[in-house]
């Protein structure tokens, strides 16, 4: 385990966890959180390395990078540790099954109570996890068991590794981790079911190799970064009904609200849902026009785009321009 003992998760979370309390009772969710949410983010070969340096495997040391990013992963698993605790820190498993009790000072927590702390603390992991990204992104050659994995490989290749990235093609993500994870597989919808369709193989595979490495190819910038606004805003209106609607086992349907539980917020109602709706379908139009546009007035830089239905050729029956000239001449 990346943390060992109470000392260290305390060191994250100060006065949430008690000092009397024993690792032993906090390891199966530190484990659960390992397995649920660092081995995916991070892949398990890092994982594995960090894991075995940590805890000096062998003759294994820690890697002074591999130090300084330490304490932003711990944060992390600190905060999914608490998270996927809480539920259990509520009352006590008897004979008579789950019971809450209380004493002459003491009285279990309000379930409002203990959803405002669970919504914190998944907020707080999150924005954990999106640092340590940021920082394996900032310098890449720092890790380099991190990106030479297959996962690492794969992470690379992916049109948005961190919600900052996702954030600069649709602000309305705010930085969100937890949306950029939700939103990860309608990318890879958008971009066979979108982009593609309007750039063509060809260009698609130019923006790919762009997208790995920007220096080595040029003059695909401005068509880059209008495809990953598209491709941003195309996948967000495609999850967007399934980011408010969710449906049951048994095949009903039920509305999403912020939290589940006792104290639900209210689910926006039906001309306020539509009316959101149609704006990011207006955005999501405009960037693909956007795109259209670009690539209509740079076709000579992209020629496979003029075999596509969408390629409209600049009309050849315009007015002359006639600012060449000083005087103005009428014809009898």
């Amino acid at each position: 385990m990346l943390i060992r003992n109470v000392e260290e998760l305390r060191k994250y979370l100060g006065r949430a966890v008690n000092a009397s309390f024993e690792i032993e009772s906090l390891q199966p969710f530190i484990e659960l959180a390992e397995d649920e949410y660092l081995k995916k983010g991070l892949g398990l070969v890092y994982f594995n390395e960090l894991n075995n340096q940590v805890n000096g495997t062998g003759s294994v040391q820690l890697s002074a990078n591999n130090a300084f990013i330490l304490p932003y992963i711990q944060r992390a698993l600190a905060f999914y540790t608490y998270h996927l605790y809480l539920p259990y820190a509520i009352g006590n498993d008897g004979d008579n099954g789950l019971q809450e009790t209380e004493t002459d000072t003491t009285k279990p927590a309000r379930i409002g109570v203990l959803e405002k702390r669970q919504r914190a603390t998944i907020e707080n992991a999150s924005k954990a996890m999106e640092t340590v990204l940021e920082l394996l992104f900032a310098e890449p050659n720092k890790y380099p068991t991190f990106w030479g994995s297959a996962f690492g490989i794969a992470f690379k290749k992916s049109w948005f590794g961190t919600a900052e990235q996702l954030s600069n093609a649709l602000p309305l993500v705010d930085c969100s981790y937890r949306l950029l994870l939700t939103l990860n597989k309608y990318f890879v919808w958008a971009e066979t079911a979108r982009l593609q369709q309007i750039v063509g193989i060809e260009i698609m595979t130019m923006l790919k190799n762009y997208h790995l490495t920007p220096n080595l190819v040029t003059g695909m910038a401005d068509l880059y970064r209008l495809s990953r606004q598209y491709l941003a805003w195309a996948a967000y209106e495609e999850a967007l009904l399934f980011l408010n609607v969710v449906q049951l086992g048994n095949g009903g349907l039920r509305v999403l609200s912020e939290f589940d539980g006792i104290n639900n917020t209210k689910a926006p109602d039906q001309n306020t849902w539509m009316e959101y709706k149609r704006n990011i379908d207006t955005r999501t139009s405009s960037a693909r026009a956007d795109l259209i546009g670009f690539l209509n007035k740079n076709a000579d830089n992209f020629p496979t785009f003029k075999t596509s239905i969408l390629y409209k050729a600049e009309s050849q029956s315009r007015l002359p321009d006639n600012k060449k000239y000083r005087s103005v001449f009428r014809m009898k």
